[in-house]
C-alpha cells in the first residue's frame, strides 16, 4: 500500500528464514482493473491491458500465480534500445505517490470505495500527474 508498484519489480532469492505479516486489502487490484494507465503508457507494450491470469509469458514469469504477468524480456529489449531505463510504469501510477494529505485520502478512498476508482483515474489525468518532464526544464 505504501510503496505502490515499487514493491513488484524485483525477486529476492534467499534460503534466510523470513517473518511476514497476513494480506489486508487495500484496493490495489480492483483499481488496477480500471486503471491500466502502466499498460497505455508501456513504450514496449510489455504490461497486459487484460485480466489477470495464472500463465506467464516467458521463463521470466512464475506461472500459477493470480496476476497480470508483465512481459520482462519486451521490457528489457526496449531498456537496451533506448541504453538506459524508462519507468514510465512507476512514473504514471496513481498509487505512486509520496505520502501527504491528498494522496493519502486519494488511497483511502480507493480502499474504501472501489466506485471512485474510475474518477480517481481521471482527475490523476487532469491533473497531469505522470506526464514526463522535458529535460531541458528538468536539468535547468
Amino acid at each position: 500500500e505504501k510503496f505502490g508498484p515499487r514493491v513488484r519489480l524485483f525477486k529476492v532469492f534467499t534460503d534466510l528464514p523470513l517473518s511476514y505479516d497476513s494480506y489486508e486489502p487495500f484496493g490495489v487490484t480492483e483499481f488496477c482493473r480500471v486503471c491500466k494507465k502502466c499498460a497505455i503508457h508501456c513504450p514496449s507494450q510489455a504490461i497486459p491491458y487484460g485480466d489477470m491470469t495464472t500463465e506467464g509469458h516467458n521463463i521470466s514469469n512464475h506461472s500459477g500465480v493470480l496476476k497480470w504477468y508483465s512481459n520482462y524480456e519486451k521490457c528489457f529489449q526496449f531498456w537496451a534500445k533506448i541504453r538506459t531505463d524508462c519507468a514510465n510504469c512507476i512514473r504514471v501510477c496513481p498509487f505512486n505517490k509520496p505520502e501527504g494529505l491528498l494522496h493519502d485520502l486519494v488511497r483511502w478512498h480507493i480502499k474504501h470505495f472501489p466506485r471512485l476508482d474510475s474518477p480517481i483515474v481521471k482527475i490523476d489525468d487532469l491533473l497531469g500527474y505522470g506526464k514526463q518532464k522535458r529535460a531541458n526544464r528538468y536539468w535547468n
